[in-house]
């Protein structure tokens, strides 16, 4: 019996020990989550913006072009060239999706035209419902 009190304290003082090295890289772990956002972040405005701006002070470059363009462009423009985009992508978007819905049906449209007339001809469109390259 005093055998297995000694041998329980043992694991005891051996989970405590456990414990506290669990605890000790558990708040490093957290120090060094909080620490890496605000260094990055540091970083970030440091050679992002701060030298950014230092190396560039007083010279002429692609930069400054750049920044005259988009200081002079207005917001009833930008939405202007987003709307024609965004119609361009639809356009292209539903040309596609009709191409693929042609391209679906053509099979079934061909076999029923050939039942009622067994002499018909092809038009010589592809599956998809476009002209040939050939042609």
């Amino acid at each position: 019996m005093a055998n297995d009190g000694a041998k329980q304290l043992e694991l005891r003082k051996l989970e405590l020990q456990y414990q506290l090295r669990f605890r000790m890289v558990d708040a490093v772990s957290k120090a060094i989550d909080r620490l890496v956002p605000g260094v990055v972040g540091v970083l970030i405005a440091y050679f992002g913006i701060y030298r950014t701006v230092h190396d560039l002070a007083g010279k002429q470059s692609l930069a400054g072009f750049t920044l005259r363009f988009f200081a002079d462009v207005r917001p009833n423009e930008i939405i202007a060239w987003a709307l024609a985009l965004l119609g361009w992508v639809f356009g292209i978007e539903a040309q596609r999706l009709r191409r693929n819905v042609t391209e679906r049906l053509t099979f079934r449209i061909q076999e029923l035209e050939q039942r009622l007339d067994p002499g018909r001809t092809t038009s010589g469109l592809t599956p998809r419902g476009q002209t040939p390259p050939e042609v």
